[in-house]
């Protein structure tokens, strides 16, 4: 069937053709459902870190900026411009905003509106809300890894029950032609 072609591959193709072209946009896709789905997994992660700072008693803005040294490799250069815009005078509604634009992801939006209420509001809670997201986080990446796995076996059965029938044709036809040869 068809051969998923590898970056070089698409890189050495002739631009002008249509084929080449649907190729890079495929490829770019793939880029970016795969890093979602990273992103997706490294954010009970975070909160981890996260409570962790703030336990040790860290502020909301020095846990952030610790990120960008002892957070998942995925995230660190992001977290290290969060540190250098707050270093330089950001505010930081805005470098959180910053940060949302960046990982456009529902899980660092949770999280980051977490942050944005604790720092306006006061933090008094915001150690049990972390704690309670990274949970809901991790049982919600747990039903969905069962979701994939049960589509799975639909997808298959349904390729199976699809060539049955050929199957059972090829085979009567054997069995037809076999017959014939012996008579």
């Amino acid at each position: 069937f068809f051969k998923q072609k590898t970056a070089y591959e698409i890189y050495q193709c002739d631009w002008s053709s249509d084929v080449c072209s649907s190729d890079l946009k495929q490829f770019l896709k793939q880029r970016e459902v795969s890093k979602q789905h990273q992103l997706t997994n490294i954010w009970p992660e975070v909160i981890d870190h996260l409570v962790s700072g703030l336990y040790s008693g860290l502020s909301i803005t020095e846990a952030l900026s610790e990120l960008s040294n002892r957070g998942p490799e995925l995230t660190k250069n992001d977290f290290k411009n969060f540190n250098i815009e707050i270093r330089n005078g950001v505010e930081f509604t805005v470098a959180i905003g910053n940060l949302r634009e960046k990982f456009a992801h529902h899980g660092s939006d949770q999280i980051f509106e977490a942050l944005l209420l604790s720092k306006t509001l006061g933090g008094g809670e915001l150690l049990n809300t972390l704690r309670t997201l990274g949970s809901f986080q991790r049982e919600d990446l747990a039903l969905n890894k069962e979701i994939a796995i049960k589509h799975g076996w639909i997808k298959n059965s349904a390729h199976i029950s699809a060539a049955a029938p050929w199957v059972l044709l090829l085979m009567r036809s054997e069995e037809h032609t076999s017959e014939l040869q012996s008579h």
